[in-house]
């Protein structure tokens, strides 16, 4: 347990990172959007997809790693308390038909990116075989 919650807690700590970096990145482009958000939660749905997969079952991590690289990396990465904060605000100024789009494109677009990543993952499984 205590494993796991280390493991947690160091690869929340550099997915924080990565999404803030990011998100920055991100802002100074396109100033303080909605579009940052969307595109941080497809991206970690994709990723998620991703190593839940295939990537993480092909090269068999810990269950220490597995936990931190799912939880830990991607829970810290992904940014669903501010998806919701977005959201509200939207709500709040009275933008219903982008608080709308957002909120179903992030949540429909997430869904089909993390099929995309699942997908992906599970063929690079498949073709592990070749690799050895």
């Amino acid at each position: 347990m205590v494993k796991r919650s280390l493991s947690v807690a160091i690869f929340a700590f550099i997915g924080g990172i990565a999404r803030l970096f990011l998100q920055n990145i991100s802002n100074n482009i396109l100033g303080q959007t909605l579009t940052a958000t969307i595109l941080i939660n497809i991206l970690g749905a994709f990723l998620l997809g991703l190593l839940s997969g295939g990537l993480l079952t092909r090269f068999s991590p810990s269950e220490p790693l597995n936990v931190g690289l799912t939880t830990g990396l991607m829970g810290g990465f992904t940014t669903f308390s501010s998806f919701e904060l977005d959201t509200d605000k939207t709500l709040i100024a009275h933008h219903l038909g982008i608080s709308g789009m957002y909120f179903v494109g992030t949540i429909l677009v997430g869904i089909i990116f993390a099929v995309i990543g699942r997908k992906i993952g599970e063929y690079i499984l498949s073709k592990g075989a070749d690799w050895e």
